[in-house]
């Protein structure tokens, strides 16, 4: 299970970096021009932790733990998370994308499956023969593309709502991940009914202190005598 804590740590580190600036990182560059190697670079990065973190839920899959999580707790916990991501409310790409996703990142060491490390995904992404290899992160690309405008940007914060309840309820000492805060002041009020009704309401109803991940924290205020 760490491995795969550790991407959905990853990846959600990112996305909150990410969303303090509105996403801007992402939907400045344009198709229209010629990003800069760095512009790519970051861009691309993105596209990896999202990779990544899909390859290690497939390498549960073909180890055969998969089937497994349910005997235990936990992994029962982390299974219904698991669930919640990839439900058509709350995926970011579908079901057949994200699988295929997490396949292009895994490579063959030694009979087992392992991702593939960032310089090589963004060799083969940004590489003269790279259309057979990004066609299949084209409904992703497109995605964080568009976080300029409100609906593809929630849609993405929502994603990520989810992953950091997860990291929170299956480490919540954060033996293997970092402790963060949330984001919840970036949500518009129709994601909010959304995580607490239909996510934390349905999908995950054990998780402790859900209110975290939707509502923003009230400021003290600072009376007159202080």
């Amino acid at each position: 299970m760490d491995p795969v804590l550790k991407a959905a740590d990853e990846l959600f580190g990112k996305l909150r970096s990410l969303a303090n600036r509105d996403f801007a990182d992402l939907w400045r560059v344009k198709r229209d021009r010629s990003p800069t190697f760095r512009e790519s670079i970051k861009f691309v990065n993105v596209l990896y932790l999202f990779a990544l973190f899909w390859a290690r839920v497939e390498i549960l899959r073909r180890v055969g733990v998969y089937v497994n999580l349910s005997k235990d707790a936990r992994g029962k916990q982390l299974s219904q998370f698991l669930h919640c991501l990839e439900s058509t409310r709350v995926r970011v790409v579908e079901r057949a994308f994200q699988r295929a996703l997490g396949e292009f990142v895994l490579v063959d060491k030694g009979g087992r499956p392992e991702c593939m490390p960032f310089i090589e995904f963004a060799e083969a992404y940004l590489g003269d023969e790279a259309s057979r290899f990004r066609k299949w992160f084209t409904p992703l690309e497109s995605l964080l593309r568009q976080t300029l405008h409100t609906r593809h940007r929630q849609r993405v914060l929502l994603y990520g709502a989810v992953l950091h309840s997860m990291l929170n309820t299956l480490d919540p000492g954060h033996a293997t991940t970092k402790r963060r805060p949330g984001y919840a002041n970036k949500l518009t009020n129709k994601t909010r009914r959304q995580l607490k009704h239909r996510v934390f309401g349905c999908y995950l109803p054990f998780v402790a202190n859900a209110d975290q991940y939707v509502s923003p924290r009230r400021r003290k205020r600072v009376s007159a005598q202080e």
